[in-house]
Protein backbone atom coordinates (compact mmCIF):
# COMPACT_ATOMS: atom_id res chain seq x y z
CA UNK A 1 0.00 0.00 0.00
CA UNK A 2 1.21 3.50 -0.70
CA UNK A 3 -0.10 6.93 0.33
CA UNK A 4 0.37 9.43 -2.49
CA UNK A 5 1.12 13.00 -1.41
CA UNK A 6 2.49 14.38 -4.67
CA UNK A 7 2.52 13.49 -8.37
CA UNK A 8 5.68 14.12 -10.42
CA UNK A 9 5.68 14.07 -14.21
CA UNK A 10 8.43 11.94 -15.69
CA UNK A 11 8.69 11.71 -19.46
CA UNK A 12 9.29 8.15 -20.62
CA UNK A 13 11.09 7.35 -23.86
CA UNK A 14 9.61 3.88 -24.08
CA UNK A 15 5.83 4.03 -24.02
CA UNK A 16 3.39 1.16 -23.93
CA UNK A 17 -0.18 0.51 -22.91
CA UNK A 18 -0.49 -2.02 -20.11
CA UNK A 19 -2.88 -4.93 -19.93
CA UNK A 20 -6.34 -3.92 -18.77
CA UNK A 21 -7.75 -4.78 -15.37
CA UNK A 22 -10.39 -3.50 -13.00
CA UNK A 23 -9.94 -0.95 -10.23
CA UNK A 24 -12.00 -0.56 -7.06
CA UNK A 25 -12.24 2.74 -5.24
CA UNK A 26 -13.40 3.97 -1.87
CA UNK A 27 -13.26 7.17 0.12
CA UNK A 28 -11.50 6.54 3.42
CA UNK A 29 -11.75 8.89 6.41
CA UNK A 30 -9.17 8.42 9.15
CA UNK A 31 -8.68 10.87 12.00
CA UNK A 32 -10.60 13.58 10.15
CA UNK A 33 -8.48 13.26 6.99
CA UNK A 34 -10.11 12.06 3.76
CA UNK A 35 -8.33 9.88 1.20
CA UNK A 36 -9.25 8.46 -2.19
CA UNK A 37 -8.27 4.79 -2.19
CA UNK A 38 -7.75 2.90 -5.45
CA UNK A 39 -7.18 -0.86 -5.58
CA UNK A 40 -6.09 -2.52 -8.81
CA UNK A 41 -7.07 -6.13 -9.30
CA UNK A 42 -4.95 -8.90 -10.77
CA UNK A 43 -5.24 -9.28 -14.54
CA UNK A 44 -6.69 -12.37 -16.17
CA UNK A 45 -3.15 -13.71 -16.66
CA UNK A 46 -2.23 -13.64 -12.97
CA UNK A 47 -2.39 -16.72 -10.81
CA UNK A 48 -5.11 -15.19 -8.61
CA UNK A 49 -7.35 -13.11 -10.84
CA UNK A 50 -9.56 -10.54 -9.15
CA UNK A 51 -7.35 -10.35 -6.05
CA UNK A 52 -6.19 -6.88 -5.00
CA UNK A 53 -2.79 -6.33 -6.54
CA UNK A 54 -1.94 -2.78 -5.50
CA UNK A 55 -3.53 -0.18 -3.22
CA UNK A 56 -2.96 3.56 -3.53
CA UNK A 57 -4.30 6.24 -1.20
CA UNK A 58 -4.33 9.87 -2.39
CA UNK A 59 -4.39 12.65 0.18
CA UNK A 60 -6.27 15.88 -0.52
CA UNK A 61 -3.22 17.68 -1.95
CA UNK A 62 -2.58 14.81 -4.40
CA UNK A 63 -6.27 14.70 -5.33
CA UNK A 64 -6.22 18.43 -6.11
CA UNK A 65 -3.07 17.96 -8.20
CA UNK A 66 -4.63 15.00 -10.03
CA UNK A 67 -7.70 17.10 -10.76
CA UNK A 68 -5.53 19.83 -12.31
CA UNK A 69 -3.64 17.25 -14.38
CA UNK A 70 -6.88 15.76 -15.70
CA UNK A 71 -8.31 19.19 -16.55
CA UNK A 72 -5.11 20.14 -18.41
CA UNK A 73 -4.29 16.86 -20.16
CA UNK A 74 -7.87 15.81 -20.95
CA UNK A 75 -9.75 19.09 -21.55
CA UNK A 76 -12.51 17.38 -23.57
CA UNK A 77 -13.73 15.27 -20.63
Amino acid sequence: MARITRLNRVRKERRSVHEETECNYDVVVVGGATYLQLETLGTKHRQETGKVSQTLQFDQAAIAQLKRILETEFPDL
